[in-house]
């Protein structure tokens, strides 16, 4: 057997040590993601300078702050989300999971500056565009198709004729997808809150009964990280109003 020349020897052992630390590090940053501790988790995985870390640091920041941040610092936790996020795309532009969380991060910063403001910033085509280019990427991915179905719903919601004449949202894409995200889904909270909001958001009166029975399904789904426990509340509050 051919022996490797010093050096190649040295640089293999750091390259694999390297790679050893980066994959405990990131189990560490999950685990933390799990048990809710979303700064933590976003520290770390932001440490990792590689696409799944920043879009799991973007993903952890824009979770905590629409769950548990402060009104004052959501401004700052959600454009260091959307740096996050976008770097994760420039490292790997094939990443579906890197284009769903730049979506997600610059969808809470929309939420928060404003119909007018997200417009003109471009928030809004650009939410789109990633999560396009995700379902691009992946045809088969729930939460891209979700997603999308929450953009057009969430359009038609906030800017109406604004949102059909100037970006193209619309009623039956918001369907499609939704329809979509449900066959392709394996049994996710996400997913299956995303598209009831989405269907009550087009019209509660149409779609409130749909929107009823997949909630039920999301409920009776065990909670699998701390998200799922905000999200389960949410389902629990959304069922109510939908019971009034």
């Amino acid at each position: 057997m051919r022996c490797l020349p010093p050096r190649i020897v040295w640089l293999m052992f750091v390259w694999l040590g390297s790679a050893g630390a980066n994959a405990q590090d990131m189990a560490a940053a999950r685990t933390a993601w799990t048990e809710g501790d979303f700064l933590v988790a976003a520290e770390i995985a932001a440490g990792l300078g590689t696409s799944d870390g920043y879009a799991l640091a973007a993903e952890s920041l824009a979770t905590h702050g629409y769950f548990q941040g402060a009104e004052e610092e959501l401004e700052e936790l959600y454009t260091e989300a959307v740096r996050h996020g976008e770097e994760a795309v420039r490292l790997n532009p094939e990443s579906v999971y890197a284009h769903i969380q730049l979506a997600h991060a610059m969808g809470r910063l929309a939420e928060i500056s404003g119909v007018l403001e997200a417009l003109n910033n471009g928030y809004a085509q650009r939410v789109r565009d990633s999560l396009e280019a995700a379902a691009e990427l992946d045809p088969e991915s729930p939460l891209a198709h979700s997603g999308i179905a929450m953009w057009h719903a969430g359009a038609l919601d906030e800017a109406g004729l604004i949102a059909r004449t100037l970006f193209g949202a619309s009623r039956s894409r918001a369907l499609e997808h939704i329809d979509l995200a449900l066959e392709f889904d394996t049994g996710t909270k996400i997913v299956l809150h995303d598209t009831a909001v989405a269907l009550i958001l087009l019209s509660e009166r149409r779609y409130g009964d749909r929107a009823r029975e997949v909630l039920l399904a999301a409920r009776d789904l065990p909670p699998l990280d701390a998200r799922d426990g905000f999200i389960q509340q949410s389902i629990f509050d959304i069922l109510a109003q939908l019971d009034d």
